[in-house]
């Protein structure tokens, strides 16, 4: 009915996988044949003997007798928080494993679910100690309901207390699903009410489905196959569209499937009779005994009321959080195929419901906090909700993010999985994924795993992430740069926490810039060397691991000479420059204020379409600001639905210090629309973008705001109240005009919309698009030992047809070789250090070019279709 799955991680096919009879015992006998222990317990690349430790297991015997001979390690790291486990294991070890272990998942101590481990057992100390009773008694309570409602149900002949009895066992037996995950006791014989049993669950859902879900190993997939298929291979149109009847009459029987199959085992001599399979018939007994019915009529209404629980414990389970087409299952890409950590799959596999988070009622009974729960199945689910600021800062550290869905979502994800056959091609890590048409056409990379930068820079993570933000690239730099959350400048680090509200330029910088390196901002935003004086009484350490940059600031080399003319050239400069940049911007702030009234007004799109020039030439202007000290003009960015916060990360942080090369957002984010790099195209991203890259530019503003907006939904950042300045346009246009909410939206989304094109236009012909300028992926002038300031000019060329002009190069991203170099110098300034800059590239031999806007117009389009990289570029003057 279906092809063999091809696992996309490094498992060995598990034996008897496909077999016609599957079962929890089944596929622990096969997975002791795949781990070849010796009948011993293999801890990681160890093995040991822990027979004698059998009876004094303090979380009862049944664990080790699980286990045995098998490859334990995920269960042993996931079940032990404190590191006393660890320690005493040595006593009992025999020797080294002689084969690899049959897992690809790895548990590094610099890695994130042990750095996890460590922050959740401090964590775990200023948790309430009797917040597990409310776990206990919610338990009971439903566990008594269940009882009660079966009687009255019988005694009544009432199908309304059969169905609230079917609730309350369904809600029992997900509830009881939180004892059996621990040390032995009473509360886990509750799960054995529903006809299924904790035993066979410790192994299909403990040590199989949480340890590997949605992998060729999760036997809560393979279990169900080949009528359920969940992993994305080829499927039947049979498998595709009968699946999703099919599993309405598994979710109605899977009570009563469960008994049948074990007794089955039992007959077959695969299993043996034990006292608590007679656990189930305590209901219909208590029902005979207290209503008084006949036992027709009881078995009658004890039917019904496991049919309708077993319908409700499925339509929660199965969309809970595993089975939606953005969820990682076994045959998609992975982050990696071997060496992945284990916590980062289990976030890879497991999407939260915003409706059930943050309710302890509904995390117990729903099976809520799923992914907390998964990476630490032994703590109570009443504990989980005091872990989530630990969790949140962990996976902050690490640049994860948690995936949160809808109920709504989870469940209409559930049936598109399980008529998807074809895997996703981009790894993990995306906040959302995107069809497989987009996929076709604008292929990432064309699925080279291979990195592109000839600049030697570490391929960045999350470069490939399809919902690109500014966030995450500082999530991930700060994971590359071993800045050890303090502020790295060369080789050294510095602790800063003290001077960052004492910043002249604010504290937003140092915010922002902490845990990462910051050698290159430090360099191009401090002219003077009064930085570089204070920076010695900040110092704590050398730095661990070499720079993830090539470039350098040596003395007597290209920037530095350069720099230490224009500090000599700057005190003398006028000051009525800055002060005519600010007249021009506020004038025409107001001005845009005044067009968007007028617009809406006289209900007329021209005037919208010049408000929205106003607003681009506002945004331009602001962008001059913000790369300032704090200052108010700098939030005039803001009125275009874009943030100067996430700018000053995307722009000032990325694009200025490493412009066009793998570490540039500004390049990064634009794809896989608009491919800038030499890399593998397709044609129609070759040839066909000068169509759509209108598309693109016109939605560059609503794109920003939808994203960022999106992270604050799903607490990927913080809400700012900078983000409602763009609305006060609007709500200005409604109140004074008087017009319809909605047509003054419409008004409004015309100015936002042509505004963003002329934006995107502009700004992605500014300077640095085009096949004579350097590209990651051309040959640079070095590899390593490459001077910054050297990069610059190699990167950017300056418009001819801007140049000279106050208000052109204020709105216009001019004098822009200048201002990569020195961008926190008002762009009035810049005219008077070209001197400077011609007379030093003359000295240097290095060429200063400037190009007519329509020749870089045109570039810009040929650079889209060039996939060959140059060998020719930035090595000497050329003439």
């Amino acid at each position: 009915m279906s092809q063999r799955i091809q696992p996309s991680l490094n498992f060995k096919y598990p034996t008897n996988r496909d077999s016609r009879f599957k079962s929890p015992s089944l596929w622990l006998e096969s997975k002791k044949i795949d781990d070849d222990t010796d009948g011993l317990w293999r801890i990681h690349d160890n093995l040991y003997d822990v027979s004698d430790f059998i009876s004094s297991h303090p979380g009862g015997p049944m664990w080790l007798e699980l286990t045995k001979g098998t490859d334990a390690t995920e269960a042993f790291e996931a079940h032990h928080i404190s590191s006393l486990a660890e320690e005493f294991l040595k006593k009992y070890f025999v020797r080294k494993a002689d084969k690899p272990r049959n897992s690809p998942f790895t548990f590094k101590d610099d890695g994130f679910y042990r750095t996890l481990k460590r922050n959740v057992a401090v964590a775990l100390k200023t948790v309430p100690k009797d917040s597990a009773n409310v776990s206990d008694y919610i338990t009971d309570v439903l566990c008594l309901g269940t009882f009660i409602c079966a009687i009255l149900s019988s005694q009544l002949s009432s199908v309304f207390f059969a169905v609230v009895s079917s609730f309350c066992l369904s809600l029992t037996t997900i509830a009881a699903h939180n004892y059996f995950h621990r040390k032995d006791n009473f509360r886990m014989y509750y799960f054995n009410l529903c006809l299924m049993d904790f035993r066979e669950w410790r192994i299909s859902h403990s040590l199989s489905h949480h340890l590997f879900p949605n992998t060729i190993y999760d036997f809560e997939i393979s279990g169900f196959e080949p009528f359920i298929q969940y992993l994305p291979n080829k499927k039947s149109l049979l498998v595709k569209w009968s699946s999703s009847l099919l599993i309405l009459i598994l979710w109605t029987l899977l009570f009563h499937l469960s008994y049948i199959k074990r007794m089955l085992e039992t007959y077959h001599k695969k299993n043996y009779f034990n006292m608590i399979d007679a656990i189930p018939f305590a209901i219909p007994l208590a029902m005979y005994i207290f209503s008084g019915a006949s036992l027709f009529k009881v078995i009658g209404m004890w039917i019904l009321i496991v049919l309708l629980g077993s319908f409700i414990f499925s339509v929660i389970g199965f969309n809970a959080a595993h089975h939606h087409p953005d969820i990682f299952h076994e045959g998609d890409t992975p982050r990696a195929s071997v060496d992945i950590d284990w916590g980062i799959h289990q976030l890879d596999s497991v999407a939260d419901r915003y409706e059930i988070t943050g309710n302890t009622f509904l995390v117990l009974t729903n099976f809520g906090d799923h992914a907390l729960h998964h990476i630490f199945p032994t703590l109570d689910h009443a504990t989980l909700q005091y872990l989530y600021p630990t969790f949140e800062n962990t996976m902050k550290q690490f640049g994860l993010n948690l995936q949160m869905k809808s109920q709504i979502d989870m469940i209409v994800g559930q049936f598109k999985q399980l008529r998807r056959d074809k895997p996703n091609m981009v790894p993990p890590g995306s906040k959302m994924m995107v069809n497989s048409l987009i996929y076709y056409f604008f292929p990432l990379r064309d699925n080279d795993t291979s990195n592109p930068s000839t600049l030697g820079l570490k391929y960045p993570i999350y470069r490939d992430d399809r919902t690109k933000s500014g966030n995450s690239w500082l999530a991930g730099k700060r994971i590359e740069d071993g800045a050890e959350n303090l502020w790295r400048v060369y080789d050294n680090l510095y602790n800063l926490n003290d001077f960052v509200e004492k910043h002249p330029g604010g504290s937003e910088w140092l915010e922002l810039t902490k845990g990462t390196d910051i050698t290159e901002a430090f360099e191009s935003h401090h002219l003077y060397k009064k930085a570089e004086e204070m920076l010695p009484s900040f110092f704590v350490r050398e730095a661990k691991t070499a720079r993830d940059s090539p470039f350098t600031f040596n003395d007597g080399d290209f920037y530095k000479t350069l720099k230490e003319r224009v500090r000599e050239v700057y005190k003398d400069l006028p000051k009525w420059p800055v002060v005519k940049s600010k007249i021009i911007t506020d004038a025409l702030f107001i001005s845009y204020l005044v067009s968007a009234v007028a617009a809406a007004y006289y209900w007329s799109f021209t005037a919208g379409f010049i408000a929205g020039m106003l607003l681009y030439f506002t945004a331009v202007a602001a962008h001059n600001f913000f790369h300032q000290k704090d200052n108010i003009r700098m939030y005039y960015f803001n009125f275009t639905l874009m943030s100067s916060r996430t700018w000053r990360i995307s722009h000032a942080m990325s694009h200025h210090m490493f412009p066009n090369t793998v570490k540039d957002l500004e390049v990064s984010e634009v794809e896989p629309f608009l491919q800038y790099l030499t890399t593998k195209k397709t044609l129609c991203v070759r040839y066909m973008s000068w169509l759509y890259s209108p598309i693109v530019y016109s939605m560059l503003y609503l794109g920003f705001w939808i994203r960022e907006t999106s992270e604050v939904i799903h607490k990927e950042s913080n809400f700012e109240k900078t983000r409602l300045l763009p609305f006060f346009v609007p709500l200005l246009m409604y109140t004074i005009t008087g017009l319809p909410l909605l047509k003054v939206l419409l008004m409004f989304t015309w100015i936002i919309v042509t505004s963003s094109l002329y934006f995107g236009f502009i700004g992605l012909n500014a300077g640095h698009h085009h096949p004579d300028i350097f590209h990651d992926g051309d040959m640079p002038r070095a590899k390593t030992e490459l001077d910054w300031g050297l990069h610059q000019m190699d990167t950017t060329v300056e418009s001819k047809d801007i140049a000279g002009s106050h208000f052109m190069v204020l709105t216009h991203f001019g004098n822009h070789t200048l201002h990569h170099l020195f961008p926190t110098i008002d762009h009035g300034l810049l005219r008077y250090l070209y001197p400077v800059l011609q007379k030093t590239c003359e000295d240097f031999g290095i060429e200063f070019r400037t190009y007519s806007m329509l020749k870089l117009v045109r570039g810009q389009f040929q650079q889209l279709a060039r996939i060959k990289p140059r060998t020719d570029l930035g090595l000497t003057k050329r003439l």
